[in-house]
């Protein structure tokens, strides 16, 4: 629970994980709501080896008393990394950093996957990515609030991120 929201876990009776969050409405409901798409796509993206690392999955929603959503995403397994996993474990830093790049790119690559780019563009295109001065604008989906609670960690990897509640397109800089 946090000033955006309260989730919480449940397993169902037939053994499956899931992440209930219930906004405080007055404060991010609609943020929860225009996250969605991202979600959806960075999803596909997983799914399509494009990014290492899976997101909650939107299940389900439902409307309670009073006006506000309750959302259901299938959790993705893993466990938050404790002090002790960042201190002991020497492939985790670098998935972190491989996971937080690849939530950077993941929408360029995504394009050029789905369309023809010519060589000398795509070369235009990784040298102007290159060139920091050139990305001072909102460019890419952004977590918003990556903490230590957001990450899901299994055997030195990162394997899923969530906390997407402050989540938007900005500049990753």
């Amino acid at each position: 629970t946090d000033e955006l929201a309260s989730v919480t876990g449940i397993e169902d009776v037939a053994g499956n994980r899931w992440i209930v969050t219930c906004p405080h409405e007055e404060v991010s409901g609609p943020a929860l709501e225009a996250t969605s798409g991202i979600l959806d796509r960075l999803g596909q993206a997983y799914e399509h080896d494009y990014i290492p690392f899976d997101v909650p999955r939107l299940a389900g929603q439902a409307k309670i008393r009073g006006g506000g959503t309750v959302y259901v995403h299938r959790d993705p397994g893993g466990h938050a990394p404790t002090e002790q996993d960042l201190e002991t474990d020497p492939l985790l830093p670098a998935s972190l950093g491989r996971a937080l790049a690849a939530l950077h790119l993941a929408l360029l690559d995504e394009a050029a996957r789905q369309v023809t780019i010519p060589p000398s563009l795509w070369s235009r295109w990784e040298a102007a990515l290159e060139d920091v001065s050139l990305w001072r604008f909102p460019s890419a989906p952004i977590h918003g609030d990556i903490q230590e609670r957001s990450l899901s960690v299994k055997r030195g990897s990162v394997v899923a991120i969530g906390g997407w509640t402050s989540a938007h397109v900005g500049d990753p800089a």
